[in-house]
């Protein structure tokens, strides 16, 4: 008998039973499928912190076994699940069909109680416990482990923050008062991870579906932002305004680096820092990086930076890993734009980075967004004209895709997305689970701009990325065979997209 059963659910259930669904780029530049395969970090720190206490949690990435099988049965799984407590993760908006219909299940199973947590269960409590009486409790914020812990020792919900539940059918909730500033605690420890996970096998508890062909880990360096990005539900702005966050969350560099070191040690896998290694500040940055430089890390590891560093920090990370990748979302290829969706430098100065820092580094990956404010059909000019000067570069990975499925709910945009430009077609969860349904990936959007509808935005993005290719074939990034490929697939999109319109 488990304590905790960790399940993930796929971002629509049964995805498998849905005819002629067409997910198109949602998924482009993220891991997983389109299913979303991929459950959250949350996953890790939270199985070790129960373990390392001597409960027994379980992980069942239900969705990577869905997509890996046509014929495995979700419903059996789970009704072989024998645990205390059953946790679903609802923490990107775009697991609001999967989460609750998984949780629907457990209930007919005669299985409970049944938990949501993560950011998006966080921002619809309300909605969630008012419609669905078949989910008992919302954890809320960015941090639940110790909230679980006494959950689990069987202290009354009144007593614990960061609940929320019904007092006599009406949904209400203890006040999200656990937000801590120090984040050693909820490290992940692998060795404790690996017995959860073994425990449930790996066949469940995988991480997502093609996670042995293209391995990826990652190591949370703190929670919270200082940025504001205009669409972002994890910016400065939501963290604050919905998830009581004023300050960054951090790590020590310590215990930053013990969680490289110990996932180096066991596992070849590119690891990717999540966040701005400056957000901490420079003593932070300047620690971590010359701590990497002492373990003499060899995996691939993945710096993630929102605005263009130094050259200073360029050169302390080509010493610190043997190699180093480095990751940067200009997002818009307008100046005027990218101002405007939070990210505060021009194409000049992304060009001037670039240069510098290829020679230092393995790989730079640049990443642009369709469905942004100002942008129109054509605009793909202005995005061939920047594409083409970052290709001349060495050592550079161009890629673009739409801002998809949502809008993050709680983001600047979310909430004052007239002001901005958006116009929302979807505001609740319940509308957002019925856009998931969708048969078409540009139906599934819950935004559309002054400039471009949806169907108009899905032409954008077919274009840019066809472009994207073009420019790839020419400067020899990708084969013929490749091209014809691609270009292909893009030619039977747009056919797909015409039909749906007339």
């Amino acid at each position: 008998m488990l304590d905790l059963a960790l399940i993930h659910p796929p971002s629509v259930y049964d995805f498998r039973k849905i005819p002629w669904k067409h997910y198109g780029p949602i998924s482009d530049v993220v891991p997983s499928t389109p299913v979303f395969d991929m459950y959250p970090i949350g996953f890790f720190s939270l199985a070790s912190y129960l373990e390392e206490r001597g409960f027994k949690v379980g992980i069942y990435n239900l969705a990577a076994r869905m997509v890996k099988d046509d014929n495995f049965n979700a419903e059996k799984l789970l009704k072989s699940i024998e645990a205390r407590v059953y946790g679903i993760d609802l923490h990107w908006l775009v697991h609001a069909h999967g989460a609750i219909e998984i949780a629907k299940i457990l209930k007919k199973q005669g299985k409970g109680p049944v938990i949501l947590g993560g950011l998006s269960a966080t921002y619809y409590w309300r909605e969630i416990l008012s419609k669905f009486e078949f989910i008992d409790y919302i954890v809320l914020g960015d941090t639940t482990e110790p909230v679980i812990e006494k959950f689990l020792e069987g202290k009354r919900v009144e007593e614990l923050p960061n609940i929320a539940y019904r007092r006599n059918g009406i949904p209400v909730s203890t006040g999200l008062k656990f937000v801590p500033e120090r984040l050693d605690n909820y490290a992940p420890k692998y060795g404790l991870l690996v017995k959860s996970m073994a425990r449930t096998s790996i066949k469940n508890s995988t991480p997502y579906s093609l996670f042995f062909k293209y391995p990826i880990t990652a190591v949370l360096q703190f929670k919270g932002c200082l940025l504001n990005c205009l669409t972002c539900g994890g910016s400065n702005y939501t963290f604050r305004t919905f998830f009581n966050r004023s300050k960054l969350g951090v790590k020590s560099v310590e215990t930053v680096v013990q969680e490289v070191k110990e996932l180096a040690e066991r596992f070849k896998v590119t690891i990717f820092l999540i966040g701005d290694i400056r957000l901490p500040g420079k003593k932070y940055y300047e620690e971590l990086l010359k701590r990497l430089h002492e373990e003499k890390i060899d995996n691939r590891v993945m710096f993630e930076f929102f605005t263009p560093p130094s050259q200073e920090v360029i050169s302390e990370i080509s010493k610190s890993v043997e190699q180093p990748i480095i990751q940067i979302s200009p997002d818009a290829w307008e100046d005027d734009w990218r101002q405007v969706i939070g990210r505060n430098y021009t194409n000049q100065d992304l060009i001037k980075f670039l240069e510098k820092a290829s020679p230092l580094v393995d790989r730079i990956d640049v990443y642009f967004m369709t469905g942004l404010p100002g942008q129109n059909l054509d605009s793909v000019k202005g995005f061939k004209n920047l594409v083409e000067e970052i290709c001349k570069i060495e050592n550079i990975e161009v890629f673009a895709a739409p801002l998809a499925p949502f809008v993050d709910p709680g983001s600047r945009a979310f909430v004052n997305p007239h002001e901005y430009g958006y116009n929302l077609l979807a505001k609740t969860l319940e509308e957002h689970r019925k856009l998931l349904l969708a048969d078409e990936w540009f139906k599934m959007l819950n935004y559309e701009t002054k400039w471009l509808k949806r169907e108009e935005i899905a032409l954008l993005s077919y274009n840019v990325v066809e472009k994207l290719y073009k420019i790839k074939l020419e400067k020899g990034i990708i084969s013929e065979e490749e091209f014809k490929k691609l270009t292909e697939s893009i030619k039977q999109a747009r056919e797909r997209r015409n039909k749906k319109l007339t």
